[in-house]
C-alpha cells in the first residue's frame, strides 16, 4: 500500500564480491522508496503544522490502546482496497493489516 506518486521501490547492487584488495567477501545494496512504503509511522507532523517530528516524542508515548484494521483478504483480492469509515477511538494507535 503506497501513495501513487511516491517513488517506487528499487534496489541497486553497489557491490557483490571482494571488497577492494581486502579479501573480504561483501554484499551491499541501496534501496529506495517511498516514505509510506511498508511499516511505519507518521509524526504529528506529517499533517499538522509546527506537529511534533518522531525524535520529539517521548518513548512512553509509543505504547497504548490499539485498534486493527483487518483488509488483508479484501486487499489480496483488490490492490486499490480502502478501509473505509470506522469507528476509531481517539487517541488510539491503529495497525492496518494487508497481505
Amino acid at each position: 500500500m503506497t501513495y501513487p506518486l511516491h517513488t517506487k521501490w528499487k534496489q541497486t547492487i553497489k557491490i557483490r564480491g571482494e571488497w577492494g584488495n581486502s579479501g573480504i567477501y561483501l554484499e551491499n545494496n541501496d534501496l529506495t522508496q517511498g516514505e509510506h512504503a511498508g511499516t511505519h509511522m507518521d509524526a504529528p507532523s506529517h499533517f499538522i503544522k509546527g506537529g511534533r517530528r518522531m525524535h520529539e516524542i517521548p518513548l512512553e508515548e509509543f505504547s497504548g490502546p490499539a485498534v486493527v484494521v483487518d483488509i488483508a483478504e479484501q486487499a489480496s483480492k483488490d490492490r486499490d482496497a480502502r478501509w473505509g469509515a470506522r469507528k476509531i477511538i481517539r487517541d488510539n494507535f491503529v495497525s492496518i493489516s494487508t497481505p
